[in-house]
């Protein structure tokens, strides 16, 4: 069988910032129960990035460009608590909504029937996008014993 060419893949930085809105403990004791809840923002740009990028697509996008990052929220904890909203990941970037669409609702399918199984020892995705686009990883970070999805976002970042 003859080996094609792989596509080339380029990075880009996108800024994140997260807040944190309520937080909590029972008590000074090193095994209290306690919460936190955080909320993501993205800052709408994204710029390319060859060294250290935080999203890689085939798309060479040019300065000015919308493009349609999927990305996750997901809560975390231990046996004494609870952080919702207490990570984040960039998955994806796509020239369209539509796809970017299909892979977050993909993504929300998949950890759905993850939790609903109780878990498994599947702990990671295999998507393949409409644009031809795949996502591969043995392990997915809201698909944990004490982490589970938040949801999978589109959001429209401007090129710089």
């Amino acid at each position: 069988m003859a080996k094609t060419k792989e596509q080339p893949m380029f990075g880009y930085k996108v800024p994140v910032s997260s807040q944190s809105y309520e937080s909590w403990c029972n008590s000074d004791e090193e095994f209290a129960s306690w919460g936190e809840s955080s909320d993501w923002n993205l800052g709408g740009t994204a710029t390319p990035e060859k060294k250290y990028p935080d999203v890689v697509c085939p798309h060479d996008f040019a300065p000015g460009d919308t493009a349609y990052l999927v990305w996750v929220v997901y809560s975390t904890g231990d046996s004494f608590g609870h952080h919702s909203g207490g990570g984040h990941e960039l998955v994806g970037l796509f020239r369209d909504r539509d796809t970017a669409e299909k892979l977050a609702a993909d993504i929300e399918a998949n950890a759905w029937a993850y939790n609903r199984r109780g878990g498994s020892r599947d702990a990671g995705y295999h998507f393949v996008t409409p644009d031809g686009q795949e996502f591969k990883s043995g392990y997915a970070p809201w698909k944990g014993y004490f982490e589970s999805l938040d949801n999978a976002r589109v959001d429209s970042v401007v090129i710089r």
